[in-house]
């Protein structure tokens, strides 16, 4: 487990309520099964399923995410790269934690957007 300096109660049973608000509108919108799977932060396991994908989204505001086993069972895929997009590079810093080896990049904003692709295209 990596405890982490956070500024709010996040993934822990202080957000049941904020995950209500979340339910709500996670339902309104229409779902399908994943075309990729995606990894789910509360099992650390690939799902396709819409339904699961709905509920787990949910379940990771109040529930602790087994991020450090997601990052060695991406790693042991034989990944190339991992790419946090958004602003800061908190994600990529937890990665680099789990294994000082990975490629991350942190796209939040064009440089380092350019950064990626230019990247990317090397790797092809």
């Amino acid at each position: 487990m990596l405890p982490l300096p956070v500024s709010g109660p996040f993934h822990s049973s202080l957000m049941k309520v904020a995950a209500n608000d979340f339910e709500q509108l996670v339902e309104n919108i229409k779902w399908s099964d994943a075309a990729i799977p995606v990894y789910a932060n509360v099992l650390a396991e690939k799902v396709i399923e819409a339904d699961l994908i709905k509920e787990l989204l949910v379940k990771q505001l109040y529930s602790p995410v087994r991020f450090e086993e997601i990052i060695e069972q991406l790693l042991e895929e034989s990944l190339d790269a991992i790419v946090e997009i958004g602003s800061g590079k908190v994600l990529t810093g937890l990665v680099k934690k789990v294994n000082k080896r990975a490629t991350t990049f942190a796209v939040q904003d064009q440089d380092s957007l350019d950064e990626f692709i230019k990247w990317f295209k090397e790797e092809e």
